[in-house]
């Protein structure tokens, strides 16, 4: 996907989120990033993080938050232990949007 803007398309929020770390302490999962809000408009992100099962895609947990960003604005998030389970045989993902677009 391109990184240009588009006029009257809707705020692409996938680029807002940066420095992505999601991985086990021990066998509990936590997930953290820094998200950023781009555009000239406050808006309320729907940042979650999901853990997969490498071998058929199934998902095992989730977990969802909403972040409230001034315009410009930027935070970090974090879903901390949001799933209990090893390592062997799983991914974790993670997703943004924008409520509301």
């Amino acid at each position: 996907p391109s990184e240009e803007p588009t006029d009257g398309g809707l705020f692409d929020a996938s680029s807002s989120l940066s420095g992505v770390s999601c991985e086990p302490t021990g066998d509990s999962w936590s997930f953290t990033g820094t998200l950023a809000n781009s555009d000239t408009e406050e808006h309320t992100f729907t940042v979650a993080a999901f853990v997969m099962k490498l071998s058929d895609g199934s998902q095992v947990a989730s977990k969802e938050i909403d972040v409230k960003l001034a315009a410009g604005a930027s935070a970090p998030v974090a879903i901390r232990d949001f799933w209990t389970g090893p390592k062997a045989g799983v991914e974790c993902l993670s997703g943004v949007t924008v409520k509301g677009l």
